[in-house]
């Protein structure tokens, strides 16, 4: 956090390199990143705003720094894909294939989208968590 306070370019483009790696390995993994630009720009703007500075939240959600790390995560998660090299197809069957597999469960009778279900599925992965951790 501390090259937040400084001109963090450097630090965001390898943030933005490693949430694509993270993304790209593993789908689910987005949604732990989700949230991570906003926050990040909150506390900059927050840092900045106790230097004297004046900026919107807006404005430094985009500024220079969170626009290249969004631009290094999109080009980093495009070449762990392939997509340069002919790869763009592939990844448009993963992402159609998924869908499929949802559907499917849905149909087939499996724990549904409920919201009993989504609650039950929470309980099941908090004692799994609590099983890992002893």
């Amino acid at each position: 956090m501390s090259n937040m306070k400084a001109d963090m370019g450097g630090s965001a483009a390898v943030l933005g390199a490693f949430v694509a790696l993270a993304i790209a390995t593993k789908d689910q993994a987005y949604g732990f990143f989700l949230l991570a630009p906003f926050v990040l720009a909150w506390y900059r703007l927050d840092y900045l705003r106790e230097s004297g500075a004046q900026m919107t939240y807006v404005r430094a959600l985009l500024s220079k720094p969170f626009l290249l790390a969004g631009v290094t995560t999109v080009l980093v998660y495009a070449a762990a894909n392939n997509v340069f090299f002919g790869g763009l197809d592939g990844l448009i069957r993963h992402f159609t294939w998924g869908g499929d597999v949802y559907a499917y469960r849905q149909e087939s009778g499996g724990l549904g989208y409920t919201l009993s279900a989504q609650a039950a599925l929470f309980g099941r992965t908090t004692m799994l968590l609590l099983q890992m951790l002893g």
